[in-house]
């Protein structure tokens, strides 16, 4: 709107004669998303299930916000001007976005930034996933993942809802190369994180061993809807 057309004007031309190049801490966010949209493509190539494809994309999703949010804090007048589109949005009962970005956040980094800062930027934002995931590709000269790695990387992310659809996508596919990590998504102190690793023992192990396993779980789990789970689980009959 008219505010943001006035702070283009009236910061722009400053900004963009002071701005040195983005911090490190910038860049290394813009690659980190980047590579979590890479890695939703590879999981999506890989044909995974949608809730380890919502969890990843929701990963990506708010990486690409955290990237927006630190450019705003480097570009004053990106952060004012984009405070006074939400402001507008707030008097209409329109939230904030995630991503992808409005149109007028895309046109604030557009104006605002240059050089280097805005080839790097920019393409985060494309609507177009495929021109987006092919940037990525060339800058980084990284490939898109195979499942393998895509499962590595959320199982070694901080995030227990993306690691437990990681243990549970990994047991569904009966890949007996995360065993490990669905005996440890067990220990964990997240109820529904030990769920997932309880239903990725049940398919992994052999019956003798999955009962071994999931067993105590069945009695003793703290948690009345984790052990109503593993009993539930608890495979029966001849190993």
């Amino acid at each position: 709107g008219a505010a943001i057309r006035a702070l283009r004007i009236l910061g722009g031309s400053a900004l963009r004669a002071s701005s040195a190049d983005l911090d490190p801490r910038i860049r290394a966010e813009a690659r980190a998303a980047y590579t979590a949209w890479l890695d939703v493509r590879g999981a999506r190539r890989a044909g995974c299930g949608p809730l380890l494809l919502e969890a990843l994309t929701a990963r990506a999703e708010h990486a690409a916000t955290r990237v927006f949010d630190l450019v705003a804090m480097r570009y004053p007048a990106v952060a004012a001007a984009d405070t006074a589109a939400q402001r507008s949005r707030a008097a209409t009962g329109t939230p904030r976005p995630v991503v992808p970005l409005t149109a007028e956040q895309i046109e604030l980094l557009d104006t605002m930034l240059h050089g280097g800062d805005r080839t790097l930027i920019l393409p985060l934002f494309d609507d177009d996933p495929d021109r987006r995931d092919a940037f990525a590709r060339r800058r980084f000269e990284v490939p898109v993942p195979g499942l393998d790695a895509v499962l590595r990387a959320a199982l070694g992310g901080a995030d227990p809802w993306l690691r437990a659809c990681a243990v549970f996508e990994a047991g569904e596919r009966r890949l007996l190369a995360f065993e490990g990590a669905a005996r440890a998504a067990l220990g964990s102190d997240v109820p529904w994180l030990r769920e997932a690793g309880l239903r990725a023992c049940a398919r992994m192990l052999r019956t003798s061993e999955a009962r071994a396993v999931l067993g105590p779980y069945a009695a003793e789990d703290p948690d009345p809807r984790v052990r109503s789970y593993a009993r539930d689980l608890l495979p029966t009959g001849a190993p």
